[in-house]
């Protein structure tokens, strides 16, 4: 009866010891105070990145053998393996058969491998063709000490990545220009818009807002000439991609120019009031507000207008020949001349007589 419970106890330890074994070789090969851990460099690689994966060699006892082999999944492919000094003092062979790299280590000259950080690192080049959650998984066999006893079981793991992660959409949220406004409302998925802008304004920049890796970039920043239509182009370059252009025609308002006026005692001009040829105008200007009247002769032929005042609230274009004028004038200078040479005459005459 007793010997049944003692080989009942003793199946029970031989099944937990069992159990001991199988959760420790996961990702790292325990001995009575040897490991050998695994490890990559990052946890997300991108097409063309290098992934590395790391062995380290812990604990009391030296190593005279070991293998490791390593199957990788489709997309990734294998590039190198570096060694640790204290390999390459050893013999050291690899194989691949392009899913599955080897690497097998024995000792030589009597020198095992002492226990330290990265003996080995594994090289392995990622592809476009691989996306997503993967592994590498790992199994690490006949690790023998000085004496050539095993150290530990033969253990495996696997170590996880995610390959070539989806890249954040490039999206623009913001989109505002210096002068005016956008119509329609700007919205990222509208790509056209338009917008007015006084004469004044000689040229627009953008101010602009982005989601995701991209750069962005406006084609110019000066306006044409007025009454001209310009077209922006605010273009956001994804890292990877094609590009997203939005369009922004401005309209630049017209040039106008000064309408003539009158000018009044403070030195402004009062465009309200036009005037025309042969117009009476019966305008709400006093005789205090009218400052300067003016006339301009051209040639002979031209015409003069005169602003002649008739009572404090009328102003009249009065429009006079400029030829008509001069024989006018002449002939009453001529008139003037000889009127006083008779009345010279006569002055003398009298003059005379009353001498007799």
């Amino acid at each position: 009866m007793n010997n049944i419970f003692k080989l009942k106890s003793l199946k029970r330890i031989v099944l937990v010891i069992g159990l001991l074994i199988i959760s420790f070789s996961s990702l790292t090969a325990f001995a009575s105070g040897n490991k050998i851990t695994a490890g990559i460099d990052k946890t997300s690689y991108k097409a063309g990145e290098t992934l590395k994966l790391q062995l380290n060699l812990k604990g009391e006892k030296k190593v005279s053998a070991f293998i490791v082999e390593a199957i990788y999944p489709e997309g990734v492919s294998y590039s190198s393996i570096e060694k640790s000094s204290g390999i390459k003092e050893g013999f050291a062979e690899i194989y691949d058969s392009g899913s599955k790299v080897s690497f097998v280590y024995t000792f030589k000259n009597g020198k095992a491998l002492n226990p330290q950080d990265n003996i080995l690192t594994f090289k392995f080049k990622v592809t476009e063709n691989i996306k997503g959650e993967n592994e590498i998984k790992l199994y690490i066999k006949g690790v023998l000490d000085e004496e050539g006893e095993k150290i530990f079981a033969d253990s495996s793991g696997s170590v996880r990545f995610s390959a070539n992660p989806p890249k954040e959409a490039v999206k623009l949220i913001k989109l505002k220009p210096s002068s005016g406004s956008l119509t329609p409302a700007f919205s990222p998925d509208v790509y056209n818009y338009t917008m007015s802008v006084p004469y004044s304004t000689e040229s627009i920049t953008f101010e602009v807002e982005y989601e995701g890796e991209a750069k962005a970039s406006v084609n110019r920043k000066n306006l044409g000439s007025g009454g001209s239509v310009t077209d922006f182009l605010i273009t956001l370059t994804p890292s990877e991609g094609e590009k997203i252009v939005y369009k922004v025609s401005v309209k630049r308002g017209e040039y106008v120019r000064p309408s003539a006026g009158i000018t009044n005692n403070q030195g402004s001009m009062d465009s309200s009031l036009s005037v025309s040829e042969n117009t009476e105008l019966n305008s709400e200007i006093s005789l205090e507000e009218i400052d300067i009247v003016e006339s301009e002769n051209r040639d002979e032929n031209s015409k003069t207008q005169s602003l002649i005042i008739d009572s404090p609230n009328t102003v009249t274009i009065k429009e006079e020949n400029s030829f008509t004028s001069f024989i006018l004038g002449s002939v009453t200078a001529l008139a003037g001349v000889a009127v006083g040479i008779i009345a010279m005459l006569i002055f003398k005459k009298l003059n005379k007589s009353k001498e007799k």
